[in-house]
């Protein structure tokens, strides 16, 4: 009886450690394929931008597997990478790039040019390949990507001073997919006329930029407005926004 419940005890034991051990070290699911290479891991990353595009980053990880010799000519690349549109019709492509001959880590970025692009979902497809003597072994990846398209917003607006106390409305918009363009304003009054138009007006630097237009509350012959409503207006690539405002100089 006794050899019994030491026996039934070091079973408890073991699938205690079991537990522990899961508890530990977690299985990385869906995040290492092992093709007969080695072990590959992917991340997606998030996306920032450069240069005026987007970019889609992934990481990729390569632990090359002690089967073979270093020696063994071995390859792992991204193929068939694309920006497919929400009708599965691709918008874009890139070339073929090899990652590793041997183990390693790095970061990719795949370019996308937004600003030539409907809004969509769309989807970045490409395919991660292993090769290693004779054979070849490949692992698909998706990731989608939100495009919400050329969009000007209104966002804040708040009243600023110059050093002679002058007052001045600050108002800014978010233009989004514009990055190189220049943007035109006009101020216009309650009666939908215009009094006043910037023609010297620096280009949007970034694709998410946010652009202040700043007016001295003056018309376009350099007078002070009198008390009322008046709308700026701007226009960039074929899109505008406009926004009202209560403009009382003298308060």
């Amino acid at each position: 009886m006794k050899r019994i419940k030491k026996i039934l005890s070091g079973i408890l034991v073991f699938c205690l450690t079991l537990g522990i051990v899961g508890i530990m070290f977690p299985a990385e699911a869906e995040a290492a394929w092992k093709p007969d290479a080695g072990v590959i891991k992917v991340w997606h990353l998030d996306g920032d931008f450069k240069d005026g595009k987007y970019r889609i980053n992934i990481k990729i990880q390569f632990d090359r597997t002690d089967l073979f010799t270093d020696s063994t000519p071995c390859n792992v690349s991204i193929e068939n990478a694309r920006l497919v549109n929400s009708s599965g019709k691709t918008v874009l492509t890139w070339k073929n790039r090899d990652l590793f001959s041997n183990s390693g880590v790095t970061t990719k970025h795949f370019n996308v040019d937004f600003s030539k692009l409907k809004s969509d979902t769309y989807t970045f497809k490409y395919s991660i390949c292993a090769s290693i003597n004779y054979f070849s072994e490949r692992n698909d990846y998706s990731l989608k990507v939100n495009h919400e398209g050329n969009t000007i917003t209104y966002k804040s607006s708040k009243y600023v001073y110059d050093t002679n106390g002058n007052k001045k409305l600050q108002a800014k918009f978010i233009i989004k997919e514009m990055n190189g363009y220049v943007p035109k304003i006009q101020v216009y009054n309650s009666n939908g006329k215009v009094i006043r138009t910037y023609t010297k007006n620096g280009a949007v630097k970034t694709d998410n930029c946010t652009y202040t237009v700043t007016w001295n509350l003056r018309d376009s012959e350099g007078d002070l407005v009198s008390p009322g409503t008046y709308t700026v207006k701007i226009t960039c690539n074929g899109k505008s926004c406009s926004k009202k405002f209560k403009i009382n100089p003298e308060e």
